[in-house]
């Protein structure tokens, strides 16, 4: 759940360490990390007997191989197949908020999701945050619908007060840390879902770094602060239910056999939006060799264990930490005009060493005028997407051979895309 924290998931990367010193004591409820999993309620609604009697065939992994493949090929090419007229049109609209509770079909643009969700810096001046296709189905009376909007006094959008540091033994840790607020039921790896299409050029441009460094056996240090502005929350009660235009779509589910979860999916989606988090985010990667990721990662032990001890040697660390590295990654706003990107990459600009001066993230430590000059600076830019947790359909089917057969169905076809993309 994305509503009032950021969360994390660590499984295969190394600890994220949370350094609480942006020059204040702020208590901030909202963007507190907390660590745990998500875990979904599979629980079965009350049944619903079916007036038709459906001789239920169970998924075979060779044909839900196939159409997954036919699938792959038609998203690729950009044509999308649906099973006659869809009883529910997916709306194509630019959102400059998420769509709490509405639905989703994850498979046109898996892998690419980064495209239709703002989860990087683009190279444009409009405001959206979601792109993707989405329809509401469910009936307003049936799931509660909670939002959010954090700000200060003056409007602007309060830096959360530590920095967020993810030490990663290669790109794949990298980039699995970046999403690490992203979820998906039914996918092992969601992060794929938004960058598996991704290659050495689009690694080097979203991370700053330069492509030598994309391969080959380097390190990396992810850094971010975040500024939350929204938060929202989709809860189906117990009797949620879909509206007529989707009803006969539920009610003759499984009416078509193997078929029944592809052509499902092209006409009503697979998942709804359970949760997000939105705002903006500064972000700089640092490159390392195996040597000097070593000696970060012994730094940063040390100042976990000595903050309260030897704050005059700790407040060097900023300066410190780069000396290690390879390359210094460009600074990134996540959300920003280029005019108000330069503005803040100029306030962060740090002599690093030898006389090199670069932004620098870390020039926010302990600075309070300087994070209140950030702050007021990023205050009129649009959101972006900080975290969002989609969750799976099958809480619209109250027959548990219905519900069933789209559980097994949906998760052998979401196996198979992980499987396409590694």
């Amino acid at each position: 759940m994305l509503d009032n924290n950021l969360p994390s998931s660590k499984s295969g990367l190394e600890a994220e360490i949370k350094w609480y010193n942006l020059g204040r004591h702020r208590q901030s409820s909202v963007c507190d990390v907390v660590h745990k999993s998500v875990r979904h309620n599979n629980s079965s609604l009350s049944n619903v007997t079916s007036q038709k009697k459906v001789v239920w065939v169970f998924p075979n992994r060779k044909l839900i191989l196939t159409l997954a493949l036919v699938l792959n090929y038609l998203c690729s090419s950009g044509i999308v197949l649906v099973s006659g007229a869809p009883s529910a049109p997916m709306i194509n609209a630019i959102h400059n908020r998420v769509p709490v509770g509405a639905i989703v079909h994850l498979f046109p643009r898996y892998g690419y999701l980064s495209l239709s969700m703002r989860v990087v810096p683009r190279n444009d001046s409009q405001s959206w945050v979601f792109l993707e296709p989405v329809r509401n189905i469910f009936l307003e009376s049936t799931i509660q619908i909670e939002e959010r909007r954090f700000s200060a006094i003056d409007s602007t959008l309060p830096i959360h007060n530590e920095f967020h540091i993810d030490l990663c033994e290669d790109m794949g840790q990298l980039v699995q840390a970046y999403f690490r607020r992203f979820y998906i039921q039914g996918l092992d790896k969601p992060w794929q879902a938004f960058s598996g299409g991704w290659r050495t050029p689009s690694l080097s441009k979203y991370f700053g770094i330069d492509p030598n460094f994309v391969v080959g056996d380097y390190r990396y240090m992810l850094v971010r602060v975040f500024l939350v502005r929204n938060s929202g929350k989709a809860t189906p009660l117990a009797n949620i239910t879909v509206n007529q235009g989707v009803m006969n779509d539920v009610l003759n589910y499984g009416n078509e056999g193997e078929k029944s979860m592809y052509n499902f999916s092209n006409t009503v989606g697979t998942h709804y939006v359970h949760s997000y988090l939105a705002g903006n985010a500064i972000y700089q990667v640092f490159v390392y060799d195996a040597a000097g990721f070593e000696a970060v990662k012994r730094r940063l032990t040390e100042y976990n264990q000595q903050q309260k001890f030897q704050a005059s040697i700790l407040s060097q660390l900023p300066s410190i930490l780069p000396l290690w590295g390879r390359q210094i990654g460009k600074l990134f706003v996540l959300n920003s005009s280029p005019q108000v990107a330069a503005e803040t990459a100029q306030a962060l600009l740090l002599e690093t060493f030898q006389g090199v001066t670069v932004p620098n993230i870390f020039k926010l430590h302990d600075n309070p005028s300087l994070v209140r000059q950030v702050e007021v600076l990023l205050k009129n830019e649009p959101n972006g997407l900080l975290g969002i947790e989609l969750k799976t359909l099958d809480i619209i089917f109250k027959e548990r051979k219905k519900k069933r057969h789209f559980v097994q169905s949906l998760k052998m076809l979401l196996q198979l895309w992980e499987v396409n993309f590694q």
